[in-house]
């Protein structure tokens, strides 16, 4: 298996670089947006703190991701605009502040996050010399942790009252979205909170045939478990998953009657670093992709993946 490592252009001229595994004949595309902290190997290697989590560069995550996946799927990660002392900014995606949060909270329906998107994937399937017809027969969108502000923008924008062309576009062809243990740092919520978006976003997703699929991921780092040594200032309290966004955005999606999915994955270990970087080794949803993918799974299927707990989430936020 080998990885390769291109530059792609984007919307206005804007350049990110990918990595990518293609094995055989794919028949769709798992598009990646990494976290905090990873970057691409030789430039882990020569940051001294970055080094003890090189094990997690962009390129080993690719290779992981590729394996875990289906063999009929190629892998396209896509790296942050810049990094800032270990904080992933995509800045090309979305408009963020100085370490890569969404700018005051808010994510802009009228962005071009989804064109930007697009244009990437459309120069890289040039690079690659692949047809469009074949590069877009089908994406599944995945983001770990920070990455997931780069899916929310996606739903701003599938929100906003004129769906732009690129967010039609890639609509078409995307047959699951998943946060994989998502979360910001402060004064930004994990989840999208626009309500009037979020309807919106829903309807459209609806309409896609088969319906696009929504799935959370979440480990104890990023929710509060008794062992958690995260404190909190004195007039701070933990943010529930009411505050977070989660609640309503599984209660809108399920009113548009699009399938959500939440998931806990190790919640047999501490909240760690390491914890959080397993998800992307251990998260179960994949052992029933290609049916959850396909609009096959049965709801005992369903049960035996989805496990809900009450806890609290252990990011605070303020609410749009």
């Amino acid at each position: 298996m080998r990885v390769q490592t291109l530059c792609a252009t984007g919307a206005e001229g804007q350049r990110n670089t990918v990595d990518v595994v293609i094995r055989g004949r794919p028949q769709g595309t798992i598009v990646f947006f990494p976290g905090d902290i990873s970057a691409g190997r030789e430039e882990m290697k020569a940051d001294e703190e970055s080094r003890e989590w090189l094990e997690w560069n962009t390129e080993a995550i690719c290779e992981l991701l590729a394996k875990r996946c289906p063999v009929s799927m190629r892998v396209v990660l896509v790296r942050p605009s810049r990094m800032r002392q270990g904080f992933s900014c995509y800045d090309h995606f979305l408009t963020t502040n100085l370490n890569g949060d969404p700018l005051d909270g808010e994510y802009d329906p009228e962005g071009s996050c989804s064109l930007h998107l697009l244009m990437l994937l459309q120069d890289l399937s040039r690079t690659l010399n692949i047809s469009e017809d074949e590069f877009f027969s089908s994406f599944h969108i995945l983001a770990f942790s920070k990455g997931g502000v780069v899916i929310n923008q996606l739903l701003a924008e599938l929100g906003a009252d004129v769906c732009v062309e690129g967010s039609r576009k890639l609509l078409a062809v995307t047959r699951s979205i998943g946060w994989l243990d998502p979360g910001v740092n402060e004064g930004s919520c994990v989840f999208l909170t626009n309500e009037e978006l979020l309807r919106r976003a829903g309807r459209r997703l609806r309409g896609v045939t088969p319906p696009t699929t929504l799935f959370a991921v979440f480990t104890p780092f990023q929710l509060a478990v008794e062992s958690y040594g995260f404190e909190y200032p004195e007039e701070e309290e933990a943010a529930t998953s009411e505050e977070l966004g989660l609640d309503l955005v599984q209660s809108i999606m399920k009113e548009e009657e699009v399938p959500f999915e939440v998931e806990f994955c190790c919640f047999d270990r501490e909240p760690t670093m390491q914890t959080h970087f397993h998800v992307l080794k251990e998260f179960r949803t994949w052992r029933f992709s290609r049916k959850a993918w396909n609009g096959q799974m049965t709801n005992k299927e369903r049960e035996s993946f989805t496990r809900r707990i009450p806890l609290t989430l252990s990011r605070s936020c303020v609410l749009m």
